[in-house]
């Protein structure tokens, strides 16, 4: 298995932020869901699951489309395992529109019925029997929350470890090239200074034998000058002949 990618834990952990804010948009509609069956179930206080009022009758439909809601995001923005929990489906499988009395079925406790039978507890829909559930669906949105969260952190913290160990390695391989430029420039540098240090020794050397050549033309030049002719030794013996004695 490769090692997980820049790019893949930063669509990672966007991908994890986007989870948090689908589950707020759930959670948004859940509360309002669970507003709604709580205003219906205190109109039904004291009534078994059959009794059901009409000011009851007239609250349903707007709980229903809410239901319908709640139906539709629990899978995709909550999640698709947690939502068909009896948590969550207790109050989700009924349709409030034509069958609301399965829904109130499963939110009966046990009262004392001091009215028809004092010592025979009487079953009636409640509202801490609705609190309790709602309670366990609330849990469960919360572990949910925590558990993106988490990984959200995990994915941030190995994210911001691969990008320094990266930025770590470019300027390690800046340094090594920093250094390897300076040493080529170095190189370069010795080797310019002894192309100018020998051009200019090789033009001192030049121009010394051009000096020696010029000095040793003009000593033989002087030299021939100097020396007598022919013409002039005959002349000069000729002259000491007639001198007179």
């Amino acid at each position: 298995m490769q090692p997980a990618s820049i790019p893949w834990l930063r669509a990672e952990v966007e991908r994890c932020k986007a989870r948090l804010q689908d589950l707020d948009e759930f959670e948004a509609i859940w509360h309002r869901y669970a507003a709604a069956l709580r205003t219906t179930i205190a109109q039904m206080r004291g009534r078994d699951d059959t009794q059901i009022p009409s000011d009851v009758y007239e609250l349903l439909p707007a709980a229903e489309e809410l239901r319908v809601q709640v139906l539709t995001l629990g899978p995709v923005k909550f999640d698709g395992e947690y939502f068909w929990r009896v948590e969550f489906s207790t109050l989700t499988q009924a349709n409030l529109r034509t069958q609301p009395e399965k829904l109130f079925a499963k939110l009966l406790e046990g009262v004392p019925d001091e009215v028809w039978d004092p010592g025979e507890p009487r079953s009636v829909v409640t509202p801490n029997a609705l609190d309790a559930i709602l309670g366990e669906a609330q849990g469960l949105i919360n572990r949910k929350r925590e558990e993106v969260k988490k990984d959200i952190r995990q994915k941030q913290l190995f994210l911001n470890e691969k990008v320094a160990a990266e930025q770590s390695n470019k300027a390690a391989s800046g340094d090594i090239t920093l250094k390897a430029l300076l040493r080529k420039w170095a190189v370069k540098l010795r080797k310019d200074s002894g192309d100018i240090v020998g051009g200019a020794l090789k033009d001192q050397l030049k121009k010394g034998r051009q000096r020696w050549s010029q000095l040793k033309s003009d000593t033989l030049q002087t030299r021939a000058d100097s020396a007598p002719t022919r013409a002039d030794t005959a002349a000069r013996s000729d002259t000491a002949a007639r001198a007179p004695r």
